[in-house]
């Protein structure tokens, strides 16, 4: 079960993991992506995301610009909804599913913490 997801909840831009490597333990890139949401649906009264809810804008991503990098400044969500509890018939957002990625070299991953224990779904 995963944790819900709120406009109370963070989501960062981050850098993949290289393959055969462990994941860095803090985000390089560390950009916010930036969530609003109208849902009725809400938990500690905070509405829950859901997927459209997400980004594209991302603010604050720390990696530099040179001719090989640039900061994140779009994101797309590619999946971790629900398939149990929805806001009619879209699945909220769940923060040990959610995935995407990040516009600009080298490309980022998504990452969420929900900020709130209240309310799981699967």
């Amino acid at each position: 079960m995963g944790e819900v997801l709120t406009t109370k909840s963070i989501i960062k831009c981050t850098s993949a993991p290289t393959p055969g490597k462990p994941a860095p333990s803090e985000p390089v890139h560390g950009g916010e992506v930036v969530t609003t949401s109208t849902s009725k649906l809400k938990v500690n009264g905070e509405p829950v995301l859901l997927r459209n809810d997400i980004g594209p804008a991302v603010s604050g991503c720390k990696t530099s610009s040179s001719a090989s990098t640039e900061p994140c400044t779009s994101a797309t969500v590619t999946g971790g909804e629900a398939t149990k509890l929805k806001v009619g018939i879209t699945g909220v957002m769940l923060a040990d599913q959610l995935t995407g990625t990040t516009v600009g070299p080298p490309p980022g991953i998504l990452t969420a913490e929900a900020n709130q224990t209240k309310l799981t779904a699967i």
